[in-house]
C-alpha cells in the first residue's frame, strides 16, 4: 500500500508541474478532452523527445568525429637595429570547412 501512495504523489508532482512549465504541450497529458487524447498526446510527447534526444547525440558525435584541419605559419621579422629584439608577426589564419562544394551549385545561385 505504501507503494501506491508513492505513485500517486508522483503522479499528483508531474501534474502540478505539467500545469507550471513552459514546456509547450505537457499540460495537454492531464488537460486532454478525453482519456485516448491524452494517451495519445502521451505517446507522441515521449516519441518527440526521444527522437530529439537521438538528433542532439547524433549531432554531437557528427561534431567530435569530423575532421578539422589547421594550417598556420610564423615568420619571424630580424631587426636590423642591434638593440631592438626580433619581432613577430601576426600569424595568417585560414578556417577552412571540410564540406564539399558544388561548382554548379556555387555559380547557379546569386551569393
Amino acid at each position: 500500500m505504501g507503494g501506491h501512495r508513492y505513485k500517486m504523489s508522483w503522479v499528483q508532482e508531474f501534474k502540478e508541474f505539467s500545469g507550471d512549465t513552459t514546456a509547450h504541450g505537457v499540460k495537454n497529458i492531464f488537460a486532454g478532452p478525453n482519456k485516448f487524447c491524452k494517451i495519445l498526446f502521451l505517446l507522441v510527447w515521449i516519441a518527440a523527445t526521444i527522437y530529439s534526444c537521438f538528433i542532439i547525440m547524433s549531432s554531437i558525435i557528427t561534431f567530435i568525429h569530423r575532421p578539422v584541419g589547421t594550417k598556420y605559419e610564423v615568420i619571424i621579422e630580424s631587426s636590423k637595429e642591434p638593440n631592438k629584439p626580433q619581432t613577430i608577426k601576426f600569424p595568417t589564419i585560414s578556417v577552412c570547412s571540410k564540406n564539399k562544394v558544388s561548382p554548379v551549385q556555387m555559380f547557379t545561385h546569386d551569393v
